[in-house]
């Protein structure tokens, strides 16, 4: 065996957490730079940010190791280190959902292996499955990017590299490969076949080489047994989606006796998710409840380690599956609280997650910023730290106490702040205790075809089963619709909607106002022109929007303010086909009929300007542009005149980092209550980043608005705000408009998320 090729081998444990002691932590390697790091510690460096999820630090690791010149030692060699570090870029991007990233990290890491064959020869088994794993990896990206062609010619690809020697691995390569591709006949066929001729330590090994060299086949139990769970799940896994129902529970019973006693449970959501639906498919509905809570706890317990909004998005949003199927069994069973209780829990954990990525909080009503990053900085190593040294029970649990310890100060110190870090589920007497009196609110959430609705008032919480097929695409026509201002088809496809999201719900409505917590494509609805025999549903109801119900307990009252309006209008993009001149009259009306008001126009109407006297007025109103990243929610952004301190664009990122506490912020811009929506997740967009920031109330729009129309609007609007609560005031805009611009396009893209006073 090749000496070069058994320290490749080895060099899997830098990136995959396998290290039997934690003697290099992330606690004091990454407090020094890399390039005083030694190329072994700036491995290791590496391996524990992936071992700890930490997504974004990780990746700046792996991007210097992998321009790092190495020179070598006795266990590594520059292209070991490089081949593997591709690879474990590969398996965050897959996590990520980033399959284009995926398809360029896995096909370095296959020709370093293969630069690796022609320089020191044959390699060795375990570098046998390492290199397959790679293709099986780039062919799953190209499954999930829908293109299923590529995915085969990848495998045509690995079965012409590895020829005769290599055919159990291939087979095996393949039976992965034809799972993703959902032909799951033949992924039993070659996953059974190679699962008889490679044995299971040497599966383990190829995931955890380290422990097997330097510490014998016992060593690292923990570590030696989620090896070995991973290697044998495709095969559980094909067996369940081809209704090998009895197999499937036999191969699921061996892998969950694997799992009983180890210390991580990082791994286990998975595995009961599946297990509750092989309950299901023997009748125990009851039994699969059970295991689907212990998913969500899985899940929740892992959650807080990533770092970036992309990246905690693709985290929840992949394990949806286990909220959505656990909501349908209690709905099922008439147990509409805690059903309730677990929407709400899938939907705030995507929006805290998210929120959570900011690791400077300077926004928000908190007394010590300096206290609050370092309380989040130990809360971050000392989990990561448990996380890493799970191999040692005493060093963990150490750190696991930190952890707690780091906790419970943020909850003493800064409670908003805490949820954001901390997992607590939903209180669903306090959401019903924080509903004004003569409200309710109807909550959506849904799944695939699934949908369900839920109405809560005061005296009690009643769920709904709808219909949830092709609801996406009755909201992308009722927009299109809507945007054609010529026709009138808006009238059929809002009453089509109407029909299937209020009409169920309206035995349970009796209050004129009403909350509305959006799901999935429904952010994107403008439910106050849905249309039913009484009109518009505007001329029946007084609504508001709330990203989750829970969040009414962080709602802020801001009445304190020196100022009471800063007002920027029409600001000057360099370029005059940008220009709005009916937003600068709207902006210069509002502020000359406003005490105290501050304007703001043109080249004066900066993104200085927002940092530097955002804190100091009541009411805050943007009459420009705005744009909207799908991609990248947080790079969205206001864009205002730029000078020597900004460049112009606000972005919803930077509003985390704000401390506006304004009562009203309003966004008389266009698509700014957009965001990206990940797999029927909520929604991230201004509206988040605003009330992140210390804002009461946003009004913003859904779609680009009309500048003439939206100018009679705004006047109105601010002019009923004396008289009336905000969302009262809103209203009263709209129906005003509504009144002289009957088409819902020009007055139907504005609404209020937020408090109401």
């Amino acid at each position: 065996m090749n000496n070069h090729w058994i320290a490749l081998g080895l060099i899997t444990v830098l990136l995959t957490g396998c290290m039997n002691t934690a003697k290099k932590t992330i606690s004091d390697l990454g407090e020094r730079s890399y390039s005083s790091l030694g190329e072994w510690d700036h491995a290791q460096l590496c391996r524990a940010y992936k071992e700890a999820m930490k997504v974004d630090q990780f990746y700046e690791c792996a991007d210097n190791l992998m321009n790092r010149e190495i020179t070598g030692g006795p266990y590594w060699d520059e292209i070991g280190i490089k081949s593997y570090t591709a690879y474990a870029m590969a398996e965050i991007d897959l996590a990520k959902n980033d399959y284009k990233a995926v398809i360029k990290h896995a096909s370095t890491a296959i020709s370093l292996y293969e630069q690796g064959k022609e320089e020191y020869g044959e390699q060795v088994d375990i570098m046998k499955l390492m290199e397959t794993d790679s293709f099986v990896i780039k062919a799953k990206a190209y499954v999930r990017l829908n293109n299923k062609q590529q995915a085969l010619k990848t495998m045509d690809e690995l079965e012409s590299i590895f020829r005769e020697s290599y055919y159990v691995f291939t087979r095996r390569a393949k039976g992965e490969i034809y799972l993703e591709i959902g032909d799951y006949e033949k992924a039993v066929h070659y996953l059974e076949w190679a699962g008889t001729r490679i044995p299971d330590a040497l599966i383990a090994n190829a995931v955890n080489p380290w422990a097997y060299v330097f510490e014998g086949v016992d060593a690292n139990y923990n570590k030696r047994n989620i090896a070995k769970i991973k290697a044998s799940y495709p095969l559980a896994k094909a067996y369940l989606e081809s209704g090998r129902i009895e197999k499937a529970k036999i191969a699921y019973e061996k892998l969950l006796e694997l799992y009983s006693g180890l210390t991580d449970v990082s791994e286990s959501w998975e595995l009961l998710f599946d297990w509750a639906r092989v309950s299901i498919a023997k009748g125990d509905r009851t039994s699969a409840s059970e295991t689907l809570k212990k998913a969500v706890t899985a899940i929740e317990t892992n959650r807080a380690t990533m770092a970036s909004e992309k990246s905690k998005m693709s985290f929840i949003g992949r394990k949806l599956d286990a909220y959505a199927l656990l909501v349908q069994l209690l709905m099922d069973q008439k147990q509409y609280d805690e059903a309730f209780a677990y929407a709400e829990r899938g939907k705030a954990r995507a929006l805290i997650d998210i929120l959570a990525s900011k690791k400077q909080f300077d926004g928000g009503d908190v007394t010590s910023v300096s206290e609050q990053n370092k309380l989040l900085a130990q809360l971050d190593t000392a989990e990561a730290k448990a996380h890493v040294l799970s191999g040692n029970k005493d060093q963990q649990s150490n750190s696991r106490s930190v952890a707690i310890h780091a906790r419970n100060a943020l909850v003493q110190q800064a409670p908003e702040l805490s949820s954001l870090v901390t997992v607590k589920a939903p209180d669903v007497k306090e959401i019903q205790s924080l509903l004004p009196a003569g409200e309710t609110l109807i909550e959506y959430y849904g799944s695939g075809d699934d949908l369900f609705a839920f109405i809560v008032t005061a005296d009690g919480i009643r769920g709904v089963k709808l219909n949830g097929k092709g609801l996406q695409t009755d909201v992308t026509a009722f927009r299109a619709a809507i945007l054609d201002t010529k026709g009138k088809s808006y009238q059929q496809s809002g009453n089509r909607l109407y029909n299937r999201l209020i009409a169920p719900v309206i035995s349970g409505i009796n209050t004129a106002n009403l909350t509305i917590v959006p799901h999935g494509a429904l952010h994107y609805l403008p439910f106050s022109a849905l249309t039913s025999a009484k009109g518009f549903l505007i001329d029946q109801y007084n609504i508001r929007i709330l990203p989750s119900a829970s969040v009414m307990k962080f709602l802020k009252h801001n009445n304190n303010k020196a100022g009471t309006l800063l007002a920027f209008g029409n600001p000057d993009l360099g370029n005059a086909k940008y220009d709005l001149p009916f937003a600068q009259k709207e902006a210069e009306m509002i502020a000359g009929k406003t005490a105290g008001a501050k304007l703001l126009v043109r080249g004066q109407a900066t993104e200085t300007a927002v940092k530097s006297y955002g804190n100091s007025f009541r009411y805050l109103h943007f009459a420009s542009h705005g744009t909207f990243d799908a991609e990248k929610p947080l790079q969205s952004g206001l864009l205002l005149a730029k000078d020597d301190q900004n460049d112009g664009m606000l972005t919803v990122g930077e509003l985390y980092d704000l401390n506006l506490n304004a009562d009203l912020v309003t966004l008389s811009a266009c698509e700014t209550a957009l965001g990206k929506v990940a797999n029927g997740d909520d929604v991230v967009g201004f509206t988040r980043g605003f009330l992140y920031a210390g804002a009461s109330s946003i009004v913003s729009s859904l779609w680009q608005v009309d500048d003439a129309a939206t100018s009679d609007l705004m006047t109105g609007f601010y002019a009923n705000l004396g008289k009336t609560d905000k969302r009262s005031a809103l209203r009263n805009a709209q129906l005003s408009t509504k009144a002289k611009y009957h088409h819902p396009y020009y007055w139907a893209a504005f609404q209020i998320t937020g408090a109401l006073q």
